[in-house]
């Protein structure tokens, strides 16, 4: 099978869902910040395509937030995810070390709360595409560490209440719609979990 049918396959889901890799929403409290951190655990299977490239699965949960705040730590968003990714690795036949991925993920995300920022959402869904570049690092035969640096495409949706105070007769009201986001993230992540190379041929 061609790399041209890879990349179909990544991103057919793009045109049917909305849900993402973890993220933190667009929000006063992130005050248009692109750069955000990721801290994720993961369980991924690559399958060999080529001497350079494979097809990367992958799933886990993390933590991330923006970073232009001093409670960037102390007030992460939370997700599961699941991605496929295409990878090229720069050395030949060892899979290893640093590759150029691109991927489409999706996560439900667990947002903070903060009495000054009311307007965050406290969940949602989300699809994002985007590119990564990755330093794989076997610690072990199963076990990887992967720092990396991404720019991603989030498009994402959440509900959000609306509460306006009418007379002091007619009290006030409240509605709920759905908001749906897109924007651009650069992210400096690293990922750490289980990894296992398949080739198909054998």
């Amino acid at each position: 099978m061609g790399i041209s049918k890879y990349l179909i396959v990544l991103f057919i889901p793009i045109t049917i869902l909305k849900a993402d890799v973890i993220l933190f929403p667009e929000t006063e409290y992130r005050s248009g910040n692109m750069l955000s951190y990721s801290l994720e655990g993961i369980t991924s299977y690559e399958i060999i395509i080529n001497d350079h490239n494979t097809m990367n699965f992958w799933g886990g949960a993390g933590a991330v937030g923006p970073i232009n705040n001093n409670n960037l730590i102390k007030s992460p968003a939370y997700g599961l995810e699941f991605a496929q990714e295409l990878r090229y690795y720069y050395q030949n036949e060892k899979y290893t070390k640093f590759n150029l991925g691109v991927y489409c993920g999706y996560a439900y995300m667990f947002f903070p709360y903060h009495d000054q920022f009311p307007n965050i959402p406290t969940r949602s869904i989300a699809l994002v595409p985007g590119l990564k570049l990755t330093y794989k690092q076997n610690i072990s035969s199963r076990l990887v560490l992967e720092p990396y640096l991404g720019f991603s495409l989030p498009c994402y949706t959440y509900e959000e209440t609306h509460t306006y105070n009418l007379s002091h007769a007619e009290g006030s009201y409240s509605y709920t719609e759905n908001i749906y986001h897109f924007e651009r993230i650069v992210t400096v992540g690293l990922r750490v979990g289980f990894n296992k190379v398949i080739e198909l041929n054998k």
